[in-house]
């Protein structure tokens, strides 16, 4: 199983480092040799429902500025961003901690 962080493009804010915190132990600082594979997504909320309607196990922090959603295996992970693309979602794959650590 893989849990991967997901969230909102442009919302680097305190609330979302505090939020992803919640999900898993994160520096109180920048670091520039430290990252984080995650999703980024235009719509956070609306993200949620797509993967939780389509049988993918998505944890919300409750603030809702952060998800962690959970594959079997990396191969799920093309099929999770093509269902997203299909809705509409833009979304992109890579290092998430510059967004975080933005705000």
């Amino acid at each position: 199983m893989w849990k991967i962080p997901i969230i909102e493009q442009d919302r680097g804010t305190e609330e979302t480092q505090d939020s992803l915190h919640d999900l898993r132990s994160l520096p109180d600082f920048y670091m520039a040799d430290y990252s984080v594979f995650g999703i980024l997504v235009d719509r956070l909320e609306g993200t949620m429902a797509i993967l939780e309607a389509n049988g993918y196990p998505v944890e919300i922090v409750e603030a809702k500025r952060a998800a962690e959603v959970t594959v079997a295996v990396s191969e799920r992970l093309w099929d999770l961003l093509k269902l997203l693309r299909e809705h509409r979602v833009c979304c992109s794959v890579g290092d998430i901690i510059g967004e975080i650590y933005r705000g």
